[in-house]
């Protein structure tokens, strides 16, 4: 019989905010909502004017739309910060990953 028991949520939090970078992360994740919702709000024009273009976001703000994914990536780490900025090409929609996710997930469970 396994008698280890599940982390809590509490646990695996301090436990992945332990290193300097980790926690920058999770510094930054309040950004990362902020920008999601304000290009929703100016999704249609963007779709509009610069479809299949990569927005670059800080702070709720467009700060440029590039050709190149890479290119505003590089650009918004050096300008930002690893996770203070937002990527997002425009006109791309989710991708449903379905009963693979169920599949993964519990699978990625059995192993903890």
């Amino acid at each position: 019989m396994d008698t280890q028991r599940s982390k809590s949520p509490t646990e695996l939090t301090d436990n992945m905010t332990s290193t300097p970078e980790i926690q920058e992360l999770f510094d930054a994740s309040p950004h990362i909502w902020e920008n999601r919702t304000a290009y929703q709000k100016i999704r249609q024009q963007l779709e509009k004017e610069h479809y299949g273009k990569v927005v670059l976001m800080h702070k709720g703000q467009v700060t440029a739309i590039y050709n190149d994914r890479g290119d505003a990536y590089t650009i918004g780490c050096e300008k930002f910060g690893l996770g203070h900025f937002y990527l997002k090409t425009i006109g791309e929609r989710p991708v449903s990953l379905g009963i693979q996710a169920l599949c993964i997930n519990a699978v990625m469970q059995e192993g903890t």
